[in-house]
């Protein structure tokens, strides 16, 4: 049985999708450092942002705002933590949290896997002729 165009072509963008979830779930190019809350900025709605203090690899010490407010896991001032941040520009950094930092990184292996399943099922499982 011959496959249909609109079968081939949602089986190429499945695997295409598929790959491009793959490269943003294992690409980061994070790096760690040991960090002290210096300062919490309230901002509208009574968000909270921590002012992190911290020496990047090349020893340039930094004082930089958290890129994501604290919703759940609230910080305090003298609170010492592990940060991410760009080695490009230190000045973009998140605090370490576990799961919570890495929530991006599952959604992607997840579509990974979803579209990789589906392309598959595209292949296997075609409308019967009459």
């Amino acid at each position: 049985m011959k496959t249909k165009i609109s079968d081939r072509a949602g089986i190429i963008a499945c695997y295409f999708l598929a790959f491009a979830s793959l490269v943003a779930c294992i690409y980061h190019k994070g790096k760690q450092a040991e960090a002290v809350v210096v300062e919490i900025k309230r901002g509208a709605k009574n968000s909270k942002w921590a002012i992190y203090q911290f020496n990047t690899e090349a020893g340039q010490q930094v004082t930089s705002r958290d890129t994501f407010p604290m919703y759940f896991i609230r910080l305090h001032k003298g609170d010492h933590v592990t940060v991410i941040y760009d080695p490009s520009d230190a000045s973009i950094v998140t605090a370490d949290l576990g799961l919570w930092v890495w929530q991006g990184t599952i959604i992607f292996l997840f579509g990974f896997v979803f579209l990789v399943t589906l392309g598959i099922f595209i292949l296997r499982f075609k409308p019967q002729k009459k």
